[in-house]
């Protein structure tokens, strides 16, 4: 019985000591209208889960992520050029 509380209290000291990546809600804000490429944004944010063509030549790139506290969405609109016009969308949420 001491081991099995000893294995647990291990478990959540190491739970505490771990570290995530910032999802896209973070990342986001290292992008710049006006000068990041699409090209520049994808490597920041990692492969886009949606890609979106608008009618008017105009895309627009959405990072999705999820866990077991809550989501984040983030999506970015860009030119007919690649370049950033402005984030569309930041969004935080909880699952709880």
């Amino acid at each position: 019985m001491m081991r099995k509380i000893l294995a647990l209290a291990t478990a959540l000291a190491l739970a505490g000591c771990v570290t995530v990546a910032p999802g896209p809600y973070d990342r986001v804000d290292q992008l710049r209208p006006g000068e990041t490429s699409r090209a520049q944004a994808e490597g920041i944010m990692g492969r886009p889960n949606v890609v979106t063509e608008l009618g008017d030549g105009t895309v627009l790139l959405s990072w999705t992520a999820s866990g077991l506290t809550g989501y984040e969405v983030a999506s970015v609109l860009f030119g007919r050029d690649g370049q950033m016009i402005r984030v569309q969308q930041k969004t935080m949420g909880s699952t709880f």
